[in-house]
C-alpha cells in the first residue's frame, strides 16, 4: 500500500524593510530536486536532540500526510518567488528500524515513531495523524522521487498566495 505525503516548500526567508520574504522555489529547483528541495530540511539530520531555532528538534524531512496542512503552512508569508507543495508516495512496507517517520510533537523532544498500524488508522480516518511530522531515513531518494506532482499557486496578489485561486499540478 502507498501513502500519500505532501511538503510545503517555502524557501528560505530573507529579512528585510521590516519583513520576511520568501524565496519560493523555481521550476527547475523542483524538477532537480522535487520533495528534496531547500527548506532547512532533512540535511538538520545532525542537529542535536533538543535544538531550537533553526535547528529542529526531531531532525529529518518534513512531511504531512494532508495537502491542506501543507497548504496552511503558505498562509501569511510574503513570496518573491511562487511556493510549491510537492506530492510523493511511498510504500508503507520500507518502514522499518532504518527508514522510519516521527510525528513532532514540540514539547517532547523525541516525538513519536509512526507506525504501520497508526498509519492505517490515519488512512481509514480512524485517528488522523496532524501537523508536521518526519521521514529520517538513508535511502529516502529513490523511495520519494519516483512519483512526484508539484503543486503550484494559480495566484499570487502582492507577494501572498491567493489560496482561494486553488492550485495547478505541474
Amino acid at each position: 500500500m502507498e501513502v500519500k505525503i505532501y511538503r510545503a516548500i517555502t524557501g528560505k526567508g530573507i529579512f528585510g524593510d521590516g519583513k520576511y520574504i520568501h524565496s519560493g522555489v523555481s521550476d527547475n529547483d523542483l524538477d532537480t530536486n522535487g520533495i528534496f528541495c531547500s527548506n532547512h530540511s532533512y540535511a538538520q539530520y545532525n542537529s542535536m536532540p533538543g535544538s531550537v531555532g533553526p535547528n529542529l528538534r526531531v531532525p529529518g524531512l518534513p512531511i504531512y500526510f494532508n495537502f491542506n496542512e501543507a497548504v496552511f503552512l503558505l498562509k501569511s508569508k510574503l513570496f518573491n518567488l511562487a511556493p510549491a507543495i510537492v506530492e510523493s508516495r511511498f510504500p508503507l512496507d520500507v518502514l522499518n528500524d532504518n527508514f522510519r517517520i516521527v510525528r513532532n510533537y514540540w514539547e517532547i523532544v523525541y516525538g513519536k515513531i509512526l507506525t504501520p498500524e497508526d498509519i492505517m488508522k490515519h488512512l481509514t480516518q480512524e485517528q488522523i495523524i496532524a501537523g508536521e511530522c518526519f521521514m529520517q531515513g538513508s535511502s529516502l531518494v529513490g523511495i520519494l522521487r519516483d512519483n512526484e506532482f508539484f503543486y503550484r499557486p494559480n495566484l499570487i496578489i502582492n507577494n501572498v498566495v491567493d489560496i482561494n485561486a486553488g492550485f495547478r499540478i505541474k
